[in-house]
């Protein structure tokens, strides 16, 4: 089975990767799991956990005899995704309450501001100074955090009408903003 999780960017969708992964793990049921942002750096210790190969994940889903957790914010925008939305069996679309996205962003914010990189991006990598706690980087960095406030509404359509053209079970996932992390809740 071939699950995907998305939803626009910084919601909580990594978290929520690694409390599935975590869950799966306590019950002892085998998976793979790919986060197609391909950082290069390990942000967390359960991304390492039966992580695969970048070239191994077109044959992994092709084949659709595992538990596979991909990870992939562009995935609803066709062209850019890892793999067209027919290759999946789930979707989990992680969808922030209307008052949390800006505090996810103002988190995110935070953390960029204080590492000096922000707005990463598979093929061009980071943008900012590269110095922490550098002043140049607050404009790039509101200005992303602007641009993705105001555009929120329309990229949720745009993603669920893509999304519900398919015949693929799809499921809503309301993210909450805590200081301790995102909280997730479902409704059936």
């Amino acid at each position: 089975m071939n699950v995907l999780i998305t939803g626009i960017g910084i919601c909580g969708k990594s978290t929520l990767r690694r409390k599935l992964v975590s869950a799966l793990s306590k019950f002892g049921v085998p998976f793979f799991q790919y986060d197609a942002d391909a950082f290069t750096t390990v942000r967390d210790a359960r991304d390492t956990w039966s992580v695969l190969d970048p070239r191994d994940v077109p044959t992994i889903l092709d084949r659709r005899d595992s538990l596979t957790i991909i990870e992939d914010v562009h995935a609803p925008q066709g062209h850019s995704g890892l793999r067209p939305l027919s290759t999946y069996d789930l979707i989990f679309y992680v969808m922030p309450v209307w008052w949390a996205y800006p505090l996810f962003w103002l988190t995110r914010a935070q953390r960029w501001f204080e590492k000096g990189k922000y707005s990463w991006k598979p093929k061009t990598g980071w943008k900012g100074t590269g110095k922490p706690r550098d002043w140049r980087n607050i404009p790039g960095i509101a200005k992303e955090m602007l641009r993705a406030c105001w555009n929120r509404r329309r990229w949720i359509a745009e993603d669920l009408a893509v999304i519900y053209k398919t015949e693929i079970q799809v499921r809503i996932i309301k993210s909450r903003w805590t200081r301790r992390g995102p909280r997730f809740t479902y409704e059936f």
